[in-house]
Order: C-alpha cells, then structure tokens, then sequence
C-alpha cells in the first residue's frame, strides 16, 4: 500500500464544506468518487483541515492510501483534473508521502550526530506544518514542551476558534506592521504560522515556510 498527499485548491461557492454531509455535495466526496474511478479502487481522503459551506481554499493538504503506483504524476494530474476542473477544483501536485517521511528521518539522523544541536522554534514550526498535514513524526523528535512554553496570544487564538478570519487578519497586520517577517523573533514567527495552521490558511502558512526555513544541507 502507497500513501500519496495532494495539494487541493478550489473554489467552494457550490459545496457544502471539505467534509463529506448528507446535505449536499462535498469537495472531499467530489474528489473521492474521481480518484476511485481512476484508480479502479475504493479511494478515502484524509484531510488536514476544513472549510465550511461556500468557503474557498487554496494549497489544502490531504492524503490517501491506494494499492496503485503512480509513476507518471503528469500524467495523473492532467487526468483527475480534467474530471475536478470542471467542478472548479484542482490538484495542484501529488506526492508520495513515505518519500517524505523517509527524508525526514534522514534528516532527524544527521541532527543527531551534532552533539550541541538543541531543537529550535524554526524546527517546531516545520515538525508541526508537517504534522498538521498528516506526516508522522518520529517519536524521539520530542517537540510538545516547546509548544507549549510558546503559546499564542489568546487574543488571536480566540478570533481563529470563533472563526473570525477576517478579524485575525487584521489584527496581524496591526501587529506585525511593516516589519519582514525575517526580522522577527522566532516566537512571533512560530505564532503566526501555529495560527496559520489553526485558521486553514495554508498558503499563507506554506509562504512562511518558504521564508525562515533554515538550509539543512550544511548539517
């Protein structure tokens, strides 16, 4: 069995939510039945967020498990979004998760072998956007007190349980003001991306990472 994550971007005026619901159609059974009809198999997605009725998303993780090797992604990708275009989805890229995974133990090995290697905040960041997209982290990667010592403000956290995206947008650009991202601390860069995660705003989030994102190459 092979474990393939997509990136998902659609426009949500015509469902009901990601989630599958009695109610009308959903984008995660949308995409569900077209994968099922390709592969020739029962095809379950397994998302990493949620929208709700009408909401659009850009860069949404999700993945699924399947007997079939994909060995052309081109390919497959022209395929499924022929079906998916025409109901305004699209799977932006496919990859095959274990390869991920396998990495990040490579990864994992290296930083070990530096003795005064300390996990940092910019790790938790990329082990928590990771997990967030349903990626296992190895067990010995122990992440969970440096969380919870960085807590966001409550304020914010607050505005994203309630839903209130609009308002927590606005109070980030309050806070953060003109300042480049690189230019704040690492706490504050941790608590905007957490609360990327916790609001769905994964392209945002995914743009962060691409910016404080520390080069492991030289480890």
């Amino acid at each position: 069995m092979l474990i393939y994550q997509i990136i998902i971007e659609y426009d949500g005026t015509n469902f009901v939510g990601w989630q599958i619901q009695k109610n009308g159609p959903s984008v995660q059974e949308t995409i569900e039945k077209i994968l099922t009809k390709i592969l020739k198999e029962k095809i379950t997605l397994y998302g990493s967020g949620r929208t709700d009725a009408g909401v659009h998303a850009m860069a949404q993780s999700s993945h699924f498990i399947s007997k079939s090797k994909i060995d052309n992604k081109f390919l497959f990708l022209n395929s499924i979004n022929f079906f998916l275009n025409k109901k305004k989805i699209f799977i932006l890229k496919i990859n095959k998760k274990k390869k991920i995974e396998k990495e990040l133990k490579k990864i994992h090995k290296k930083i070990k072998k530096n003795k005064k290697y300390q996990i940092s905040l910019k790790d938790v960041i990329f082990l928590e956007s990771l997990e967030n997209d349903n990626f296992s982290i190895p067990e010995v990667i122990g992440y969970e007190a440096i969380k919870k010592n960085n807590s966001p403000p409550l304020e914010l956290l607050n505005l994203v349980k309630n839903n209130e995206i609009g308002l927590f947008l606005l109070r980030m650009i309050e806070l953060i003001g003109e300042d480049e991202i690189l230019d704040l601390d690492s706490q504050t860069i941790y608590f905007i991306n957490h609360l990327f995660i916790k609001a769905g705003l994964t392209k945002f989030r995914n743009k962060i990472l691409s910016i404080v994102l520390p080069d492991r190459r030289e480890i």
